[in-house]
């Protein structure tokens, strides 16, 4: 009987188990799908001649955000709404803060036990580089550092 409920126990865990990655997988397929297809549009378009990096990001609205060189070989970033791909923003690379130097600024200010993630992303005020980072107490932080500026724009704390 013990040995039943065991191996009855065994297979519930590894159907479980195959099942959750399976949705993984194609919950995230998806996702790829559409990065790869507005990277082959950048470049078909000519926003691009090469993409080096595609994203996501999902702040006010969700953006594509895909990093790459111009027709002008001039490193930048190119923010496309997911709704109006007509709508989008190019800035150099240039003119704003590395993801490095807002690291920096983020572990100056806030020394976080545990950084998550560093993407750049668009809000009102304009390009930003977002960063995700468990504190001491292990709660989920956001730190937005504007990107033309080098400034501290918000705080998101304690989630």
């Amino acid at each position: 009987m013990v040995k039943w409920i065991i191996t009855s126990l065994v297979a519930i865990l590894f159907v479980l188990t195959i099942g959750g990655a399976w949705l993984y997988v194609d919950a995230t397929k998806e996702k790829n799908q559409q990065e790869e297809t507005i990277k082959q549009i950048a470049l078909e378009e000519n926003w691009l001649s090469s993409v080096t990096n595609a994203h996501t990001y999902y702040g006010a609205k969700p953006y594509y955000v895909l990093a790459g060189k111009n027709t002008q070989s001039q490193e930048v970033y190119v923010f496309v709404p997911q709704d109006d791909y007509e709508n989008k923003t190019e800035v150099r690379v240039s003119q704003g803060v590395s993801k490095e130097e807002a690291m920096e600024m983020l572990q100056r200010e806030k020394s976080p036990a545990k950084l998550l993630h560093t993407k750049l992303g668009i809000e009102k005020v304009g390009p930003v580089w977002e960063m995700a980072y468990l504190n001491d107490r292990e709660k989920l932080n956001y730190y937005y550092v504007h990107f033309e500026t080098g400034e501290w724009w918000r705080n998101i704390e304690n989630l």
